[in-house]
């Protein structure tokens, strides 16, 4: 809600430094942590294609969704790690735009925290939905429930691959994709 920011948005931890984002709250003193865990750690949703928002140094733990891109914003998801939220670690909807390097996606689907485990729904690494798109260099999916990568839209050019790992997941990589063939590769969308 409220007004769009004029300009874009950064959410950082200071370079060498990593931020922790959980939704579990060790002794939960005002008995938040239910709560916290059924909702997304960072939503973003733009109707406007003129901010950018970057998410940098982040870890993001133990929510529905780590992070939810939403309607037509664009974002950076750079030297980021995702675990352990129970839906998907990173969801991507409507025609969000999203790039990807340096970040880590482990263990969607495994929940810890003291709240009992909710089964995973789906534990997806990564999931595009609608007409989404994702550009995704230098990272990996990791030991996730669901899929790795998880391309619903049906385009492949809707998710690009650069030196991009997924291993031991429930599957690596669900729907269709393509792999820029070079470190130099631009792309129009």
């Amino acid at each position: 809600g409220g007004v769009i920011n004029p300009g874009n948005v950064t959410i950082e931890a200071a370079p060498g430094v990593i931020a922790n984002i959980d939704a579990v709250l060790q002794g939960d003193p005002a008995g938040g942590n239910a709560l916290r865990q059924g909702s997304n750690g960072i939503t973003v949703a733009y109707s406007s294609a003129f901010r950018v928002v970057t998410l940098r140094n982040l870890v993001i733990r133990n929510f529905n969704n780590g992070i939810l891109v939403a309607g037509i914003a664009r974002v950076n998801i750079d030297n980021c790690r995702l675990e352990n939220n129970i839906a998907n670690n990173i969801s991507l909807i409507d025609n969000a735009n999203v790039a990807i390097t340096n970040t880590q996606s482990v263990g969607a689907g495994l929940r810890i925290g003291p709240s009992v485990p909710t089964a995973p729904n789906p534990g997806y690494g990564l999931v595009l939905r609608n007409n989404a798109r994702a550009n995704v260099m230098n990272s990996s999916f990791t030991n996730n429930q669901g899929a790795g990568l998880v391309n619903l839209t049906n385009d492949a050019t809707n998710l690009k691959l650069f030196k991009v790992g997924a291993f031991f997941n429930g599957t690596d990589i669900a729907g269709p994709f393509t792999v820029a063939p070079d470190p130099n590769y631009a792309t129009t969308n």
